[in-house]
């Protein structure tokens, strides 16, 4: 095991793109500190070797605080940190700096000192014209150095002002990145609103305001309407974020409820509150317009996160924990609180999912435990499952009831297409379904290991497992492709759950079903060890995904993409989720 050290996920594995170079995050923090500088860019191939050498020497820096950039940032943590298989797993883009708004609190409008490059007007100048991005996405994928699951924040500027957005954006979501948009919702991207649809990204937008004096007041062009006009729209295809940075002109209790009944009214049910991220000023004024803030989504039923970068610029404030006050514990409890609260931490952080992953050592342990636990299956047959063993093992069974009923109706010689996700050596899905013609894909990531062990036992599987990985589906399989995702026993073990969704809710056609079949709670019951880093379970109905330090609300997060229904019995938990149909 590694030994601890402090780093942050951004120096472990994260790349900034700016006007005048490479970064190692994006993270500002008390006014003037972090964006520690790597070198000097302008497009073209990544300098591999100078990026590890700064992260290397940062990082070193930072075991004794010799490096002020970091110092007090509250995303350095120390703890032992797995080493990704790739240069970098999360980008900020922030090379442009055109918009067509002026916000009051952005670091374009800011007093010009020379101190850092968002202070120098030379700089900023430069990112009128940015340098493209295309081929070095190009170079990076075809040489190893992305990510498949890379996370991409877009900043800066207004990205879709960027005329290479199409087909960075493109290149990304083919590739299988997912994106974080921060756009200010003056233009309507197709685009864009087509990763949203397919679950690749999702919108930030700092409305900061409910009523069009107080937006023209901030950002000095009178676009409000078109704004929430835009993020309704967006709203219809996937995840929308509506922000609400509070500045002396909109911090006010009148314009945060004119906020709130726009936000309601367009459909935007995620909604993150900060501050200035230049300032540390907080009177006691803005924590009672939090506290209001809180008490207004839970009365709308919007999912609300206090912080960002205002208020992680500045923890010693602890300003989110301030304004919670006694409206915490109904705060904690409320499940439509908890997916927005725990997305927007490791969106920030670049994971976008919960912790553990291919580099956390007890889930790599974990493998071995599960080849050994098949090997000895096949060896047995089936051990005390025996019976399992021999309708796995036969080619003639029928398709299980449960199983077809949530297919669509077929017409006899109709084509059904079912994939099963984490299949083991032999599937156990029924191979006959009344003179329909059924095509079963076993996939398992231990696929060639069970070739080799069923045939030292000579056995031949009715139908083959194929070896994949249930975070890249859509590497394998077309888009909107299969009636039916079968996953058993599989979610709990996987180690990116989240991403494990989106892949299986990609490859699934509209109107198709999911069926997850898990033990509950399996990893808090296993203390976390092995592959059993997860706790899947049911509030209120909704489907929950938890480890031990993070909870996240899987119907709010695909709420856009699938319908869920959740059934605990048992010990177990079944989830069915039927992908929506595609808009127009």
């Amino acid at each position: 095991m590694v030994e601890p050290y402090y780093s942050c996920e951004w120096l472990e594995s994260g790349l900034t793109f700016a006007p005048d170079g490479l970064y190692a995050c994006c993270v500002l923090h008390h006014g003037d500190r972090g964006w520690p500088k790597i070198c000097d860019f302008k497009g073209g191939p990544l300098p591999v070797e100078k990026i590890k050498e700064a992260r290397e020497k940062i990082v070193q820096m930072n075991q004794s605080q010799q490096f002020e950039n970091c110092r007090l940032c509250t995303f350095l943590k120390k703890k032992s940190w797995g080493k990704s298989d790739y240069l970098v797993d999360v980008i900020n883009l922030s090379h442009s700096t055109h918009c067509n708004l002026k916000c009051s609190y952005c670091y374009l409008q800011l007093s010009k000192t020379g101190k850092h490059w968002w202070d120098t007007a030379e700089i900023l100048r430069s990112g009128e014209t940015p340098y493209q991005l295309v081929p070095t996405f190009r170079a990076m994928i075809a040489d190893g150095l992305l990510a498949p699951e890379a996370v991409i924040n877009w900043g800066g500027g207004e990205p879709l002002l960027l005329k290479e957005f199409d087909a960075l954006f493109g290149l990304t979501v083919d590739y299988g990145n997912y994106s974080t948009v921060a756009t200010n919702g003056t233009i309507f991207s197709e685009t864009l609103a087509q990763g949203l649809r397919i679950g690749r990204a999702d919108i930030v937008c700092s409305v900061d305001a409910g009523r069009a004096e107080a937006y023209l007041k901030i950002k000095e062009r009178d676009y409000l309407e078109r704004v929430w006009s835009n993020l309704a729209a967006y709203a219809e295809y996937g995840l929308v974020t509506a922000k609400y940075i509070f500045i002396p002109q909109n911090s006010s209790k009148k314009e945060l409820l004119a906020f709130f009944n726009r936000a309601n009214a367009a459909g935007v049910k995620n909604i993150v509150c900060d501050v200035d991220a230049f300032s540390s000023e907080y009177g006691k004024n803005l924590v009672s317009l939090i506290s209001l803030a809180r008490n207004e989504a839970e009365k709308l039923g919007l999912n609300l996160s206090v912080g960002g970068c205002g208020v992680a610029s500045f923890p010693e404030n602890e300003l989110g924990r301030k304004s919670k006050g006694g409206f915490l514990s109904s705060f904690q409890i409320k499940r439509k609180l908890a997916f927005l609260k725990e997305s927007f931490k490791l969106r920030l952080s670049g994971e976008l999912e919960l912790q553990g992953g291919k580099t956390n050592p007890e889930w790599q342990s974990g493998i071995k435990d599960e080849t050994a636990f098949w090997e000895a299956w096949i060896k047995g047959k089936g051990l005390e499952w025996s019976d399992d063993f021999l309708f796995r093992a036969a080619s003639g069974t029928e398709l299980q009831s449960y199983i077809t009923e949530l297919l669509p109706e077929k017409d006899i010689g109709s084509d059904v297409q079912i994939l099963d996700v984490g299949s083991g050596p032999l599937t156990r899905i029924g191979k006959c379904w009344d003179g329909r013609q059924i095509t079963i894909c076993p996939i398992d990531i231990e696929a060639v290991f069970f070739d080799q062990i069923l045939q030292e036992y000579d056995i031949v599987p009715p139908v083959k497992t194929v070896a994949g990985e249930v975070e890249h589906l859509s590497e394998l399989f077309a888009v909107d492709f299969f009636d039916l995702v079968f996953a058993e026993n599989l979610l709990h073990c996987s180690c990116k759950p989240l991403t494990a969704l989106r892949q299986m809710i990609r490859v699934l056609r509209p109107g198709g079903r999911i069926l997850l079949t898990q033990p509950l709670n399996e990893g808090r019951k296993r203390n976390y060890r092995g592959l059993y880093q997860w706790n899947i379970f049911s509030q209120d109905g909704d489907m929950m995904i938890a480890d031990e330090n993070s909870v996240v609300n899987i119907s709010s997060l695909f709420c856009n993409h699938v319908k869920i229904a959740c059934q605990t019995e048992n010990e177990w938990i079944n989830v069915i989720l039927q992908k929506k149909p595609v808009l127009i």
